[in-house]
């Protein structure tokens, strides 16, 4: 009877532990499949080189999804997701009249040749925004749970890396980062190891509706593996999350830390100034679940000295922070005392001088008197 009970116990914890690590996968295939559906669209509008043709009411089609996808981005418009039917009715025609409108164009409510062009430019360019040039580069910044951007922040020099390096979609980079994952990329595959960019630079605006779709999925687990809004170091033009080869370039695979592509990017990484964020079982420090696909440049001298000190990206960007403050206030210091130290020798040289001619005049005081 033991023995039975026992067996069935086993059974049954065999049935959860398959259950929930199905039911886990699934919520993650889902997720997937909700963000697949902004990296399908913006792939798809870079393989047409944006919107290629006229529409009007009754158009159906790829273009016509594209063309709703954007005016359900634009800010200050009312036109909703569950309008992206692919079909041009009353609501698609009313939504373009009126951007046509803010935008200076000839509002008709149809896409002509004109409106296009618009619609194409503003595309890419929120893609891959430029710079206000209002903050100084965050290339060094600590960026945490409890350490965030300004909404507004995009760092200066972005790059298109899509035709520099292999991606699976339309993506940015800083030029500086670009450059060293186009280097690492290289050897890499010199090697037999076949990198590739799921995701790169990564709007305010983005974030939110990622962080947005996991939170209903996952509820508070999505904490520890989603950052919030301006909190994520996408946003600072300087994180890659990657995959390769041995895993058909699925993006963010919990099976990538025990990839060759992974063992290859642990040993060689930092010699091109990446860091892994968030290492395995230092989820109390960096606040997040292992993570072995998400990568961050720091540049080589700081990723070389990061290994070197054992400590997560965070532990040694917030010690780095710390002691550029401290010196800066031993700067400001040591100003303050040098200009006191001015201002007294030229009180004593001024008393000096004054007692020089005070001298002088009683010395030619004495000798008239004489």
């Amino acid at each position: 009877m033991k023995k039975n009970f026992l067996k069935l116990f086993i059974i049954v914890m065999i049935f959860m532990g398959v259950f929930f690590a199905l039911k886990e996968r699934s919520e993650r295939h889902l997720l997937a499949s909700l963000v697949e559906i902004e990296i399908s669209t913006i792939n798809q509008w870079r393989i047409n080189g944006g919107l290629t043709k006229a529409m009007n009411r009754g158009s159906v089609g790829v273009e016509v999804r594209l063309l709703q996808y954007f005016l359900a981005n634009v800010e200050d418009n009312d036109f909703s997701h569950n309008l992206i039917t692919g079909y041009y009715g009353e609501e698609t025609s009313r939504a373009v009249y009126k951007w046509q409108e803010e935008n200076d164009l000839t509002p008709t409510g149809m896409v002509d040749s004109k409106t296009r062009k618009k619609i194409n430019e503003v595309y890419y360019s929120n893609l891959c925004p430029s710079s206000s040039g209002e903050y100084s580069s965050k290339k060094l910044a600590p960026i945490g749970k409890d350490i965030g951007l300004p909404k507004d922040y995009v760092p200066k020099d972005l790059v298109d890396i899509t035709d520099r390096v292999k991606t699976i979609r339309h993506m940015c980079l800083t030029k500086e980062a670009a450059m060293s994952l186009e280097e690492m990329f290289e050897d890499a595959k010199e090697e037999g190891i076949v990198l590739a960019v799921t995701s790169g630079f990564r709007r305010n605006e983005l974030q939110d509706i990622i962080h947005r779709s996991y939170i209903e999925l996952r509820g508070n687990k999505a904490k520890d593996f989603s950052a919030r809004p301006g909190h994520s170091e996408h946003q600072l033009g300087t994180a890659v999350d990657l995959t390769g080869e041995s895993v058909s370039f699925r993006p963010v695979p919990i099976s990538f830390g025990n990839t060759p592509e992974k063992k290859w990017l642990k040993k060689n990484a930092h010699k091109y100034g990446f860091v892994l964020s968030y290492p395995k079982d230092k989820k109390e420090i960096t606040g997040y679940i292992y993570e072995p696909w998400h990568w961050r440049f720091v540049g080589k001298e700081h990723a070389e000295k990061m290994k070197n000190s054992n400590l997560t990206s965070i532990e040694y960007l917030r010690d780095l922070e710390k002691r550029s403050v401290d010196k800066k206030i031993e700067e400001e210091k040591k100003t303050e005392e040098d200009k006191k130290a001015g201002e007294d020798e030229e009180k004593e040289e001024s008393f000096f001088t004054w007692g020089r001619v005070l001298g002088i005049i009683g010395h030619y005081v004495n000798e008239n008197i004489e």
